[in-house]
């Protein structure tokens, strides 16, 4: 039995896809000035992976991309397009989203401790 797949993520704009990238330069500078190493992963390995997605998707026929279940593994009710949306794009904008509470959080008890 297949699980039971969310609704098919909402399409990310140019400007969310260059506000991500931007908060996560923003991080990785901050990380870099701080001396810290950047929290679970590589800006290398995001381009690498970024990279390889772009060769894989040039490769897959463009019907693949928009035929329902035309993969066992997206499910029933997803295409491939939806799947592939789901697991970069969407899933930036999500990280970015908790990315940038983790700061204002940091940002906030910065604060705080300099009153006291």
């Amino acid at each position: 039995m297949v699980p039971r797949i969310p609704q098919r993520p909402p399409r990310a704009t140019r400007q969310q896809l260059q506000c991500q990238e931007a908060a996560a330069s923003e991080l990785a500078s901050d990380c870099l000035a701080a001396g810290r190493p950047l929290p679970g992963f590589e800006m290398a390995d995001y381009r690498a992976f970024h990279d390889k997605m772009l060769e894989i998707i040039a490769r897959v026929p463009d019907r693949d991309f928009a035929t329902l279940g035309r993969f066992t593994w997206t499910g029933p009710s997803w295409t491939l397009s939806d799947y592939i949306r789901a697991n970069t794009a969407s899933h930036y904008r999500w990280a970015c989203k908790h990315i940038r509470r983790w700061l204002r959080a940091q940002a906030k008890a910065k604060t705080r401790k300099a009153r006291q």
